[in-house]
């Protein structure tokens, strides 16, 4: 194997090893953002089903109709 092939085998394996590195940076990059956003809808949905008002208020202050159909 002579100088001017090893130096295109050894610059495909840099390439490789490089479009590699930042396949992975990008996926670390995108599951640290799922995680954020998955901590951020989690405390909306937590707080909001802490401080919301018991359902059976909710319907007494309601008419009739207005209650069956929000139920459904």
């Amino acid at each position: 194997m002579d100088l001017t092939t090893g130096l295109i085998i050894f610059g495909i394996v840099l390439a490789i090893s490089l479009i590699v590195r930042i396949f992975f940076a990008i996926t670390k990059i995108l599951v640290t953002i799922l995680i954020i956003a998955a901590l951020v809808i989690g405390g909306f949905v937590f707080c909001k089903s802490k401080f919301a008002p018991p359902a059976a208020a909710y319907y007494v202050s309601n008419s009739g109709y207005e209650a069956a159909f929000i139920s459904l």
